[in-house]
C-alpha cells in the first residue's frame, strides 16, 4: 500500500508542478511516475486483498468452481483496468489521466462486485459475506484512519445485507455499493496522503522565502537549507556556486560529521564540476549516485552518508546560472526514480534560494575578480608615476607637481581602488604607488613642492608615512580626498604635527560635496582644489562665477590658497585670473608627464598671453582630455 500511496502522490505531485506537455514526455517514461502507478501499483493493494480472500474461501472448503473463477477474475479484471487507464492517460493530459484513475477505481470495484455477486449468489451467499467482512476488515487494517474505517463499516454493511437478500437486484445494488465503498476508502486515505504533502510544501517554501538574502552568501546558503531538512526527506542538501573562473564550489552543505570533502569552500573535483555544469544548462535532474576512483575520495565520501542517489536543480538569477541545489535520497541499487516527485518542490526551493544567494554571489564574484587584478598590478608592477606641474596663474610659473599613477590593468583607476579597497587591499596600493612616486620625484626640481593623495588611515599612520616620504627632499603636501569619509578630525590634526615643518595638508574636490568643507572646516588646510567640475565653464557659467569667488574670499580669510583642477581652455584659464585664485593645473598648463620630461620642460611658458598660439589649442583641449583619460586601458590616479 506505501508503494502505490508514494507513487500515486508522485505523480500527482509532479502533474500539479510541470506544464501538460512537460509532464507527459517526462512522467510516462518514468516508472515512478503515471505509469508506475497505473500499471504496477494501482493493481498491487487490490489484488493482494482479493488474493488473502481467495485463500479464506479455500481454507473454509468452499470449492464451488464459480467462486474460485469469480475471484480469479476480479484480480485479473484489476490488471485490466490498469492497463486500460495507462492506455487512457497517453490520450488524455497527465493530470486529467490521474483524476479518471482516481475516479474510476472504485467504480471499478463496484462493478466487479457485481459480476461476482451474479455468479456465486445463488449457490454460495455465505462466501459473498464472508469476502465482503474479510475485505473491509483489511481496508480498515491498512488505512486505519477515520473515513477509511467509516468506507470499510459501509462495505461490510452493504455486502452482508445483499448476500442475506439472495439473488435481487436489491442485493446486486447493496454488493456494488459495498465494492465502491471499499474503493473510496483507498482514495480517502490517498487523499489525507496528498493534502499532508503539500501542506509540507507550502511550510517548506514559505519557511525558504523568509530568508533574508545578506552579504555572507554561505551564511545564507547555510540557513536556506534548513527548510528542506525540516520538511523533507530528503538526505544532506546542499548548494553549489559555479565561481566565474570556472571552479564549482560548496557554499553549504546540511547535516553533521560530513566529510572533508563536503565542507563549505570546498572545489568539487574537477570531472564531477564538468559534469554538473554541463547538466544544469539542460535543468533539473536526477541520477543514482556511483562511487569512482581517483577523485581524492569526493564520490566514496558521499556515499559513506548512505546517499545512493541525488536531485539536482539549477540555481537562475536574472538569466545567470549561478549554481545548483542538490538532494540526496536513500535509494536501493541506485534508484532515483522516487526522488521525482520532490522535484517541483526542489524547483520553487530553488528560485528562493537563487533571489537570495544572487546578491551576495555578485559581490562575491566581483571580490574574487578584484582579488586577481590587484595582485596582478602588484605583483607584476603594472604601474608608474607621472606628474602634472601646478603653476601660478598670474605669470604661469612652476611651484609643484602632482603625482599621478598610470596602470596597465582592465579596469579604470577609479575601479581598481574601488576593487581594492572591496578586497582589502587599498592600502597595500596606496603604499606600492606612493613609493614609487616618491623615489622617482627625486629627479624633479627641489624648489618645487610635490603633492600626492593619501587615505585618512594612511596619514594617521605617521610612522609609515614619514618612512615612505623620507628620500624625498622636495616639501610635500598631502591630498586629503573628497570622498574619503572622516569621522574624528583631531587625529588627522594630530598626525599632519607629527610629519613636521616640510609637511603641509591640502583638501581635493572643494566643491564637489559637503564633504569637502568640512574637511576644510575641521583641519584648516593649507591649499584647497577648486574640483574640476568648478572650474570648467567658468568663464560663462554665472553660477560657477559667483561660487569661486565666494572660494577666493573663503580662501583669503580662512588663509588657504586656492589651486584650481582641470583648466582646458584659455577662456577659463583668464577667468580663474580674474576672480584671484592663485594657482592652477590641467591640460592647458601642462599634461602629466615621467619625472624626467617633467623636470626639463620646468621653463616652458603655459597659458597666458606668453603662449601665443594657446587659444587654437585650447579648442581641442577637451577632447584630446578625454580621450587620453581612456587610451590603451592605461589609467591615470593620483598617487596614494
Amino acid at each position: 500500500m506505501q508503494d502505490f500511496v508514494a507513487g500515486a502522490r508522485s505523480a500527482f505531485l509532479r502533474l500539479a508542478s510541470h506544464s501538460a506537455s512537460d509532464s507527459a514526455r517526462s512522467l510516462w517514461a518514468d516508472p515512478s511516475g503515471v505509469r508506475g502507478v497505473l500499471r504496477h501499483r494501482l493493481a498491487g493493494p487490490t489484488s493482494a486483498i482479493a488474493f488473502c480472500v481467495l485463500l479464506g474461501a479455500a481454507a473454509l472448503g468452499v470449492g464451488n468452481a464459480a467462486v474460485f473463477l469469480g475471484l480469479a477474475g476480479f484480480v485479473a479484471a484489476q490488471v485490466l483496468i490498469a492497463r486500460v487507464l495507462q492506455h487512457l492517460g497517453h490520450r488524455l493530459r497527465p493530470d486529467v489521466g490521474f483524476r479518471v484513475v482516481v475516479v474510476t477505481w472504485p467504480i471499478a470495484l463496484g462493478a466487479l462486485g457485481a459480476a461476482g455477486w451474479t455468479a456465486v449468489n445463488d449457490y454460495h451467499g455465505e462466501v459473498v459475506s464472508l469476502i465482503g467482512l474479510i475485505t473491509a476488515g483489511l481496508v480498515a487494517l491498512v488505512e486505519p484512519t477515520g473515513f477509511a474505517i467509516v468506507w470499510a463499516v459501509v462495505a461490510a454493511a452493504a455486502v452482508t445485507t445483499g448476500a442475506a437478500v439472495g439473488g435481487s437486484v436489491t442485493g446486486e445494488a447493496l454488493v456494488s455499493t459495498g465494492a465502491i465503498a471499499v474503493g473510496a476508502a483507498f482514495g480517502e486515505r490517498l487523499r489525507h496522503v496528498i493534502e499532508a504533502f503539500l501542506g509540507n510544501r507550502r511550510e517548506l517554501l514559505e519557511e525558504t522565502a523568509r530568508i533574508p538574502a545578506s552579504r555572507d552568501p554561505f551564511q545564507t546558503a547555510e540557513r536556506l537549507l534548513q527548510p528542506l531538512v525540516r520538511w523533507t526527506p530528503v538526505k544532506n542538501p546542499s548548494l553549489v556556486w559555479f565561481t566565474p573562473d570556472g571552479r564549482s564550489v560548496f557554499l553549504a552543505v546540511a547535516g553533521n560529521n560530513l566529510p572533508p570533502h563536503l565542507a563549505a569552500g570546498r572545489e568539487l573535483p574537477e570531472a564531477r564540476n564538468a559534469y554538473m555544469r554541463r547538466q544544469a544548462e539542460q535543468g533539473p535532474w536526477t541520477s543514482g549516485w556511483t562511487v569512482v576512483d581517483g577523485d581524492e575520495g569526493y564520490t566514496r565520501g558521499v556515499a559513506s552518508l548512505g546517499i545512493q542517489a541525488g536531485a539536482y536543480v539549477p540555481l537562475v538569477h536574472e538569466g545567470r546560472l549561478l549554481g545548483l541545489l542538490t538532494a540526496g535520497w536513500s535509494a536501493a541499487g541506485g534508484d532515483h526514480s522516487a526522488m521525482a516527485e520532490y522535484i517541483p518542490a526542489l524547483v520553487e526551493v530553488a528560485h528562493a534560494a537563487a533571489t537570495a544567494l544572487g546578491p551576495g554571489l555578485a559581490e562575491l564574484e566581483q571580490r574574487s575578480t578584484a582579488s586577481q587584478v590587484v595582485d596582478d598590478v602588484l605583483h607584476g608592477q603594472r604601474y608608474w608615476p607621472v606628474y602634472q606641474p601646478i603653476r601660478r596663474l598670474r605669470d604661469s610659473t612652476l611651484v609643484g607637481f602632482e603625482a599621478l599613477t598610470r596602470f596597465d590593468a582592465p579596469v579604470t583607476t577609479q575601479r581598481l581602488f574601488i576593487q581594492a579597497g572591496l578586497v582589502g587591499r587599498l592600502r597595500d596600493l596606496e603604499i606600492a604607488t606612493m613609493r614609487a612616486a616618491v623615489m622617482e620625484a627625486r629627479h624633479l626640481p627641489e624648489d618645487c613642492w610635490l603633492s600626492a593623495n593619501a587615505s585618512p588611515g594612511l596619514l594617521v599612520d605617521t610612522d609609515l608615512l614619514a618612512s615612505i616620504l623620507e628620500p624625498i627632499r622636495q616639501p610635500v603636501i598631502i591630498e586629503l580626498s573628497e570622498h574619503e569619509v572622516i569621522t574624528d578630525y583631531k587625529p588627522i590634526a594630530a598626525a599632519l604635527g607629527r610629519l613636521g615643518p616640510r609637511r603641509s595638508l591640502a583638501v581635493d574636490d572643494a566643491g564637489a560635496g559637503f564633504a569637502s568643507l568640512r574637511h576644510i572646516l575641521e583641519v584648516r588646510p593649507a591649499h584647497v582644489k577648486l574640483d574640476l567640475g568648478l572650474v570648467q565653464g567658468v568663464a560663462t557659467d554665472l553660477t560657477r562665477t559667483a561660487l569661486v569667488a565666494g572660494f577666493v574670499r573663503f580662501a583669503h580669510d580662512a588663509e588657504f590658497e586656492l589651486v584650481a583642477e582641470g583648466i582646458e581652455t584659455q577662456e577659463d584659464l583668464d577667468a580663474l585670473t580674474r576672480l584671484g585664485v592663485g594657482l592652477g593645473q590641467g591640460y592647458l598648463l601642462g599634461r602629466p608627464e615621467r619625472a624626467s620630461a617633467a623636470a626639463s620642460n620646468e621653463n616652458a611658458p603655459r597659458g597666458g598671453r606668453a603662449m601665443g598660439a594657446s587659444r587654437v589649442r585650447s579648442r581641442t583641449a577637451r577632447t584630446r582630455s578625454q580621450a587620453g583619460a581612456i587610451a590603451a586601458s592605461r589609467t591615470t590616479t593620483p598617487a596614494h
